[in-house]
């Protein structure tokens, strides 16, 4: 009966201030290379997903669930390696609107496709990368942000060290 208790309470101090934990979506364009060396060129992808806002404050804690396509172009070869990513990030709120962001992102390997049989073979089956970014927040509803993931993990098999480098543009909104 104790533990009712403080579920009830703490559900009416969370909806009272709802602001404390928000939900959203959030999507938006991808532009994505594999560092290492020879000729690599960029690839355009898109993100898509869901997130959680944790207000504690001055920082907010936003960890998210996102669907990535990435990869890279090796001179007319795009190499595609889609993900779900989970990055945990630590927003420092500026101002009132404005944000930067850092935290870590674990990825997840969902498929590939590099030309050859059996592509995701070719590939790690996780990823670990570090997100920094700044964004804006439109009328308490929207978020305008730009993250840059810097791969820490070489994600390719006896094929060099190929790390993930990410720049997002994306958009969110927070129901």
């Amino acid at each position: 009966m104790k533990k009712l208790f403080y579920l009830v309470v703490l559900f009416l101090g969370i909806s009272a201030h709802s602001q404390i934990l928000q939900f959203g979506v959030k999507g938006g364009l991808n532009t994505s290379t594999l560092s290492g060396d020879g000729d690599i060129g960029s690839l355009t992808g898109f993100h898509a997903g869901v997130f959680a806002s944790i207000d504690l404050v001055i920082i907010d804690v936003v960890p998210e669930l996102v669907y990535s396509t990435q990869g890279a172009k090796f001179g007319d070869q795009d190499v595609k390696l889609d993900y779900f990513n989970v990055p945990i990030m630590a927003r420092l709120n500026l101002l009132k609107i404005l944000y930067v962001e850092a935290g870590p992102q674990f990825g997840f390997l969902v498929g590939a496709d590099d030309g050859l049989p059996n592509s995701k073979d070719n590939y790690e089956s996780t990823d670990f990368s570090v997100g920094v970014g700044a964004g804006v927040e439109l009328f308490d509803t929207f978020d305008l942000g730009l993250r840059y993931n810097i791969g820490t993990t070489d994600v390719t098999k006896g094929a060099g060290d190929n790390k993930n480098n990410v720049l997002q543009v994306g958009l969110a909104y927070k129901f």
